[in-house]
């Protein structure tokens, strides 16, 4: 007997799935064209929103997700240098996952989370994030990442992170603010 909620678990650890393998490619294909050191897997995180977080996906969701890195790297010469290689990178995984197959579109990529003032930067600084979160975000963003959840815990980058988000999820709503923000 197939249930709805197992059909949801299912297509999200799909999802997870393809997200692990979809990273692999990614990561042989800007290799390509900018040498990367293997441990580049180890620093960065996806932050998951949504359907995806919760494991409640469904044959048409779409994954919600942001792009974390540390806020340096001594592999790189320069900051400059370091974002757009995370960019790239991020780039490379949305632009597989949206990809056309004989089914249609592998899954719909919303990035509109990410705090950034730039619409082509599809990762940012773990700095960049939590100060986003906790001077800047509306209410809603926050309930959002209530709901949140990093893809993989495997790094020790990943690990600090995830107890940052605890710490960011414990950040109180202002009521006051919510309802300002629902009336205009």
């Amino acid at each position: 007997e197939l249930k709805i909620e197992n059909a949801s678990y299912e297509f999200s650890i799909l999802a997870r799935a393809t997200l692990e393998k979809t990273i692999e490619i990614a990561f042989y294909l800007t290799n390509k064209k900018i040498k990367l050191r293997k441990s580049f897997l180890n620093q960065f995180a996806i932050l998951a929103y949504g359907r995806l977080a919760n494991n409640t996906m469904t044959s048409n969701s779409d994954l919600d997700l942001v792009f974390i890195f540390p806020n340096e790297n001594k592999n790189f010469k320069n900051q400059k240098e370091y974002i757009n290689c995370f960019t790239i990178f991020s780039n490379k995984v949305i632009n597989i996952l949206s990809s056309k197959t004989s089914e249609g579109i592998l899954y719909e990529v919303d990035t509109k989370l990410t705090p950034s003032t730039e619409k082509n930067n599809l990762a940012c600084k773990i700095s960049d994030f939590v100060n986003y979160q906790k001077n800047k975000s509306f209410s809603w963003e926050k309930i959002a990442l209530l709901k949140s959840n990093l893809v993989f815990n495997n790094s020790i980058f990943q690990k600090s992170l995830n107890l940052i988000l605890k710490d960011l999820k414990n950040i109180k709503i202002d009521l006051d603010d919510l309802l300002s923000e629902i009336s205009s």
